[in-house]
C-alpha cells in the first residue's frame, strides 16, 4: 500500500493511516501509536487499545466433541470475547472443559441460555521464545516418559503423557493468537507461526504412539534404536534452533533424507507401530526447518 507524504510545518511530513486499520484497532484522534525504526522500515503499531473482539455462537448439546475446535479457532483468530447462546444447560461442563484447555479464558455471566467467555489475562509474555522453549521442554518430558514405560513394559502414565499433550496444544494456541493480536508479520516473529503446528504435531505423535503401546508388548531392538534417533533428531534441531546457518540447512536437510530413508525401510521390514509414529514425527521435525531457517535471517 503506497501513501503520498504530506508537508507539516517547516520539516515534518505527515501520512495518513489506512481507515480500516484505524478502525479494527478502534483508534481515535489525540490517541498515541508506537512508531519504530528498523533499518529501512518504519513500524507502526496500535500499542494498547481498548479495543474488544468479540464473536457470538450458538451451542448444541450433541455437538460437544466440537466445542475444542470452535472455541480454540475463535481463540487463534484473536476473539477477546465470544457470546455462548445454548438451549441445554449441559452444554456447561464440555464447555468449560474445552476453555480450560486455553490460556486466559474463562468462562463468565453463566445463566439458563447463555455465557460469556472472556480472555482476562492480558499480560502473558510476548517472548515467543520462551513458549517454544517450554513446547521443547515438554516434549522432551514425553520422549522421557515413553523410553521409561516401553523399557519397563507398562503403560501406567496415559494421564501424564495426556496433560503434557495438553500443555503443548495450551502452547501452540497462545503463540498463534499473539501473532494474530500484535500482527508480528516479520521474520523474526512469523516463522514460529508454522514453528508451534509443527511441534504441536511432534507432540500430538508422541501421544498417540503412547496410546498405542499396549501393556506388556516387546518391540524389536530396531524399532526403539529408530525411536531413539528420531528424539536425538528432534534434539539435533531443536536444541539451537536461534542460530541456524545456511551451512547448517544444508546439514539438516542432509540428516533428514538419511533418517528418513531408514525409517521407510525400516517400516517395509518390521511394520512396526512405532517405527510408523516416528516417521510422522520426522516429517512434521522437518516441515518446520525452513522456517527456523528464516527466523535465523531478519
Amino acid at each position: 500500500m503506497k501513501r503520498k507524504l504530506i508537508k507539516q510545518g517547516k520539516g515534518a511530513l505527515t501520512i495518513s493511516l489506512p481507515k480500516e486499520w484505524v478502525e479494527f484497532h478502534g483508534l481515535k484522534a489525540g490517541e498515541e501509536v508506537d512508531v519504530n525504526e528498523e533499518e529501512n522500515d518504519l513500524l507502526i503499531k496500535a500499542g494498547d487499545s481498548n479495543y474488544v473482539k468479540t464473536a457470538s455462537i450458538n451451542l448444541d448439546f450433541d455437538t460437544s466433541e466440537s466445542y475444542r475446535s470452535i472455541i480454540g479457532g475463535l481463540y487463534r483468530g484473536g476473539f477477546d470475547e465470544i457470546n455462548v447462546d445454548f438451549t441445554d444447560k449441559r452444554v456447561i461442563p464440555d464447555l468449560q472443559k474445552a476453555v480450560d484447555s486455553l490460556y486466559g479464558f474463562e468462562v463468565l455471566d453463566v445463566n439458563e441460555s447463555g455465557c460469556t467467555i472472556k480472555y482476562i489475562h492480558k499480560g502473558e509474555s510476548t517472548d515467543i521464545t520462551s513458549h517454544i522453549r517450554r513446547i521443547i521442554h515438554t516434549i522432551k518430558t514425553m520422549q522421557t516418559i515413553l523410553g521409561e514405560d516401553i523399557k519397563a513394559k507398562q503403560t501406567n502414565s496415559k494421564n501424564e503423557i495426556l496433560q503434557f499433550r495438553n500443555n503443548v496444544l495450551k502452547q501452540r494456541d497462545l503463540i498463534l493468537k499473539i501473532i494474530k493480536n500484535q500482527k508480528l508479520l516479520d521474520n523474526q516473529h512469523f516463522p514460529y507461526y508454522n514453528i508451534s503446528i509443527c511441534l504441536w504435531n511432534v507432540a500430538r505423535n508422541y501421544y498417540l504412539m503412547y496410546l498405542n503401546l499396549g501393556s506388556g508388548k516387546k518391540y524389536s531392538p530396531k524399532s526403539i534404536n529408530f525411536l531413539n534417533k528420531t528424539n536425538k533428531f528432534f534434539s539435533d534441531q531443536f536444541n539451537g534452533f536461534t542460530s541456524l546457518s545456511a551451512k547448517d540447512f544444508i546439514k539438516r536437510n542432509k540428516d533428514y533424507q538419511k533418517i528418513r530413508s531408514e525409517g521407510l525401510n525400516l517400516m517395509n521390514s518390521e511394520n512396526s507401530i512405532l517405527v510408523s509414529f516416528c516417521i510422522n514425527i520426522i516429517l512434521s521435525i522437518q516441515s518446520a526447518d525452513s522456517s527456523i531457517f528464516l527466523l535465523n535471517h531478519k
